[in-house]
């Protein structure tokens, strides 16, 4: 059970997890290399857009320090988080000290978008690498459903299993498993050419191109899973466009589904409206790229 949390690193993404865990009624441990830096991290919360605490009182759940004063409370951590720089020495270094510091059967996972889980844990003890796999959040974490979870072979299936299950029911996520390799799934390629009318989620005619090709790369390569996630330019409503781009996702799966054969077990789907636009929402031409 994991009720207290440690998140190393309070820049953007760092202080956003550790926001989005005291979200969830977690405790959390905030640190970074000067006290300085953690405090602002902190303020950074206060005033993100959109806001990144369900209510602003939540930020007293998030306790700050200092990595070299302050590791050696990981021992009451039940999960310690790692999002400094994308360095592999570094974070390599940095590791080696936590491994010391945190409590043995307690999770340790980074949230790298890019970097060899395997290769980060490399000298680490057997402890540490069976609690050892990637987290990788989507930012904001608040609002991008995702979560990107990516074992390596000493990954312990039932550590896995049961962070899943904690993930998928107290952080509120859609936990896609994938393998290590550069830059995960996430960070692939936007494919042009699958059409909408406005404010509709029912796939135009004129599609049936690029639906095709997509079909014929899931069809050769059955082994492929894949996240289909749908945007929207930034006219109306939060809530309405984050419904929209959801629905327009899973209407891009029914048809793979449908026309392709592709198993649906191999086709998540996410919606995140406005918040990762493909082309600039300043313009005409890029709100239509994001429609």
């Amino acid at each position: 059970m994991v009720r207290n949390v440690a998140v190393l690193g309070a820049g953007t993404m760092g202080a956003q997890i550790a926001a989005h865990a005291a979200n969830a009624g977690l405790l959390v441990l905030l640190l970074d290399v000067t006290l300085e830096q953690a405090r602002a991290g902190l303020k950074g919360l206060e005033k993100s857009s959109p806001a990144a605490l369900f209510v602003p009182e939540k930020i007293r759940q998030i306790d700050i320090g200092t990595i070299d004063k302050d590791l050696g409370r990981l021992r009451q951590a039940d999960w310690t988080i790692e999002a400094i720089v994308e360095n592999l020495d570094i974070k390599k270094q940095l590791l080696e000290k936590v491994d010391k510091a945190r409590r043995p059967g307690s999770l340790i996972t980074t949230n790298t978008s890019g970097l060899s889980i395997t290769a980060l844990a490399a000298g680490r003890t057997e402890d540490f690498r069976h609690h050892w796999f990637g987290t990788h959040f989507f930012n904001p974490p608040r609002y991008m459903k995702l979560l990107e979870v990516i074992p390596t072979a000493d990954t312990d299936p039932a550590v896995l299993a049961g962070f899943e299950k904690f993930a998928e029911i107290v952080l509120g996520k859609g936990v896609v498993l994938a393998k290590d390799t550069p830059n995960f799934i996430g960070n692939h390629i936007a494919l042009y050419g699958v059409y909408f009318d406005t404010d509709k989620a029912v796939i135009k005619p004129e599609s049936r191109p690029t639906l095709e090709e997509i079909g014929k790369l899931l069809t050769g390569q059955p082994q492929l899973s894949v996240l289909i996630v749908g945007h929207t330019d930034s006219q109306g409503a939060y809530d309405y466009n984050m419904d929209l781009s959801r629905r327009r996702a899973e209407a891009i799966a029914a048809e793979l589904t449908r026309s392709y054969r592709v198993a649906s077990s191999r086709l998540r789907t996410a919606g995140v409206g406005m918040l990762a636009p493909v082309g600039s929402n300043a313009s005409d031409a890029g709100r239509a790229l994001n429609r």
